[in-house]
């Protein structure tokens, strides 16, 4: 009698009913209930609800919808701790008042979670943010690093990422597209009366 073989090298039998009963299921656990971990979500306002208006010099106005931890990867560096993917609102840091010495202090405790605790910075949990200047402010703003021109166009954050027409000035070229307008510039330029246009290598009289 010859060997069959390995059990995995005979063909399948397609006219036998799959059987689906695991001895041993795997549970993935599910999302830990309120009620049972102790916590409690804040409600958010509904966007149907009054504005609530905050007037004031900041240093620094910071909208959130998640941790926003550093690159560094530290326990300690988050700057809105409260924050969750799932809560349907955003995290809004406000740091009232001005002053390098103020602002300094900020980013001290930043560093070591201690930010929140200021008493000059305000967090609270929104739907919707706008962000309005005052008759005395330059109109320019500053968001993740971009520099926007009219900040009534790039104030208004509803849990998505500002879009802003481009506003700045077009580059002029540089490197070989540079030296190919000069190129080409020169054979315009050495056009002298009227007729044919000649260029300043061309032979004909």
């Amino acid at each position: 009698m010859s060997d069959p073989g390995p059990i995995w090298d005979a063909e399948p039998r397609w006219d036998s009913e799959p059987n689906w009963d695991i001895e041993n299921p795997i549970e993935l656990p599910g999302p830990p209930d309120d009620s049972e971990a102790g916590n409690r979500k804040e409600t958010v306002p509904k966007p149907e609800e009054n504005w609530v208006v905050t007037k004031g010099r900041f240093l620094g106005v910071m909208v959130c919808n998640h941790s926003c931890k550093t690159v560094q990867s530290l326990s300690s560096q988050v700057v809105a701790p409260k924050a969750e993917h799932n809560d349907n609102s955003l995290d809004l840091l406000l740091v009232h008042g001005s002053g390098r010495l103020r602002l300094l202090r900020f980013l001290l405790c930043l560093q070591v979670g201690t930010h929140v605790s200021l008493p000059y910075v305000e967090y609270v949990k929104v739907k919707s943010v706008r962000i309005k200047p005052g008759k005395r402010t330059h109109n320019g703003c500053g968001i993740d690093g971009k520099v926007h021109g009219s900040l009534a166009r790039a104030g208004k954050v509803r849990g998505q990422t500002p879009k802003v027409a481009k506003q700045d000035k077009k580059k002029k070229p540089r490197g070989r597209a540079h030296k190919r307008m000069q190129y080409n510039r020169r054979f315009v330029t050495a056009v002298v009366g009227f007729g044919k246009k000649r260029g300043p290598n061309s032979s004909e009289k």
